[in-house]
């Protein structure tokens, strides 16, 4: 019966060490041990790396989306809907009025959304992000403090307007993402906020994506223009609604 050695996946034969002397195998196993190590960081590296590109790309996406209900629904916060006129017209707009304050208060809980993972997965969020930046040393460390402040900025503006970030994570637990009847209520959530909100939330993960690139990443996709983009986009959709016969 030859002697087995097992290494890894590979079973070696005695036959393969004829001829070694016992420097030489020890030499030999060695290196074995070094390869199997090395190709373990390689696989480490590359899952860390995918993890780090996939947080990446659904924070820059979440941002985006942000933007983009909030620029088209900002008309509707500030008298757009009462000039469309009569009031048939006016469902439409105010059903999507609510939609967009939905989704919107949705994507702004993800992006503020603490580090963490569970038998689904891993919370893809601002701090989630910088988190991974920070153990892959791919930012600085002033501008990772930097942004931390900036984040909770945006939480402190929401506590001087009478309500936290958990009163968003109450709507969003029991109108948006299931139907309880809530044990308690929660505080009254004003609208001007969640744009204020929204724009600096963009602007974060804009500068984060910036930083990123100039520390060697590969650029996404640019979508820095957005907010101002779809402001136009939206402007000229609604005063178009204006108008039913342009639309036919």
């Amino acid at each position: 019966m030859p002697w087995r050695c097992r290494a890894g996946s590979s079973t070696f034969s005695r036959r393969y060490w004829v001829g070694f002397n016992a420097s030489q195998l020890s030499e030999a196993t060695r290196r074995l041990v070094e390869i199997r190590a090395e190709k373990r960081r390689l696989v480490m590296k590359i899952g860390a790396q995918s993890i780090f590109d996939a947080h990446r790309k659904r924070v820059k996406d979440d941002a985006f989306e942000l933007i983009v209900a909030i620029k088209i629904l900002e008309p509707l916060l500030s008298g757009a809907l009462h000039a469309l006129g009569a009031a048939d017209v006016e469902k439409i707009p105010i059903f999507l009025r609510r939609i967009l304050t939905r989704y919107a208060i949705l994507d702004i809980t993800r992006l503020l959304a603490p580090i963490g993972a569970g038998k689904t997965g891993t919370t893809a969020s601002l701090r989630s992000l910088l988190w991974l930046a920070a153990k892959a040393n791919t930012l600085p460390a002033a501008f990772l403090l930097s942004t931390k402040t900036r984040i909770a900025k945006v939480e402190k503006e929401f506590e001087r307007e009478g309500f936290e970030v958990r009163d968003l994570m109450h709507l969003r637990h029991t109108q948006i993402a299931h139907t309880l009847i809530a044990h308690q209520d929660s505080n009254q959530i004003w609208a001007h906020t969640l744009v204020e909100a929204a724009d600096e939330l963009f602007a974060i993960a804009t500068d984060i994506e910036k930083a990123l690139v100039e520390g060697g990443c590969e650029p996404l996709i640019d979508t820095s223009s957005a907010p101002a983009a779809w402001e136009a986009e939206s402007l000229k959709f609604w005063n178009k609604l204006k108008q039913p016969a342009v639309l036919l």
